[in-house]
């Protein structure tokens, strides 16, 4: 499920004439359920894997989550707030 989402991401940004490799890319919700700092089973580590692959920039948000657990598991450091930075996707 996870490459099908990205592909239809990136056909999305394609349509936008976005450049994939190095567009900056914002997820928010990084567990299986919401208000749950579980991250264990959460279908999102394929899409962070596959954009990773193309050499996107990720920032990864979920106020629910240890910032630990998050470079443990993703490899990323998660940002602490939302900010009004532009992303493209």
């Amino acid at each position: 499920m996870g490459d099908h989402v990205v592909q239809k991401f990136l056909k999305k940004l394609k349509d936008k004439s976005i450049q994939i490799k190095n567009s900056k890319i914002l997820i928010m919700g990084l567990t299986f359920k919401e208000n749950c700092p579980d991250l264990r089973n959460s279908g999102v580590k394929k899409v962070i894997d596959n954009l990773n692959k193309h050499k996107c920039k990720l920032d990864l948000y979920d106020p629910w989550v240890s910032k630990d657990d998050v470079q443990r598991v993703y490899g990323v450091k998660p940002i602490k707030n939302l900010t009004l930075e532009k992303y493209d996707g």
